[in-house]
């Protein structure tokens, strides 16, 4: 887990909540320059990774951020649908600062992609979690080949979801470009959205562990 958390939780409050003020300081120098457009185009920019990184902590203390594995969480989880979603750009910095861009950082991405979907069958297994429930998310988590062969089905993504990603593609391209180890732009005119009924997850909890050991060994000969 994102070693922030390990803090006395008194700590992680205090901080949090100190974190949590940057964004409303950068809304309200964008009110005091509007009129000047160079600075005010630069701080709207800004805004929504500042959002998302500053208020990371408060999002996961306050429970609306649950995490199943260090980079992969669900927001507003509940027993008919599991909307997963990749760590945010706070849990990049803590999570993964250590780690080679390119493939090593895509294997142990997808490790604590597969660590998550294990952890959702295994809520399921002991009745934590309905069976019925949907599992939701982008396809930036799996290629298509990797969707399928873990159980997903590919659809289009909704011109909301597509919205919000472009709201904060300057965050997407640097942590894109991490994982392909070169400046990349990732593309959202062809995204797709994957999706596994629960019941259907477990029936491939074998092949998910059998993945997960393989990249682990793996990883482990290249350190």
């Amino acid at each position: 887990m994102n070693k922030f958390y390990n803090q006395n939780i008194i700590l992680q409050w205090v901080i949090a909540l100190l974190m949590f003020i940057v964004p409303f300081v950068i809304l309200a120098s964008l009110m005091k320059f509007h009129k000047d457009y160079k600075i005010a185009y630069i701080l709207i920019l800004i805004v929504p990774s500042s959002i998302q990184f500053f208020g990371a902590p408060i999002a996961k203390l306050s429970g609306l951020h649950k995490y199943l594995s260090p980079m992969l969480l669900v927001i507003s989880a509940n027993d008919k649908k599991y909307e997963i979603h990749n760590g945010t750009t706070f849990d990049y910095l803590m999570v993964m600062y250590n780690v080679k861009s390119g493939p090593e950082f895509s294997k142990k991405m997808l490790i604590y992609y597969l660590e998550g979907l294990l952890k959702i069958i295994e809520k399921i297994e002991t009745n934590e979690l309905s069976e019925n429930v949907v599992i939701q998310g982008s396809s930036y988590f799996f290629n298509e080949r990797t969707s399928k062969k873990l159980g997903f089905k590919l659809s289009k993504t909704n011109v909301a979801v597509k919205i919000n990603m472009l709201i904060n593609y300057l965050d997407l391209i640097w942590m894109y470009s991490l994982s392909q180890g070169q400046l990349a732009f990732p593309n959202l005119i062809n995204m797709q959205t994957v999706s596994v009924k629960g019941k259907h997850l477990i029936m491939k909890k074998t092949k998910l562990n059998e993945l997960r050991l393989f990249l682990n060994r793996t990883s482990e000969k290249n350190m």
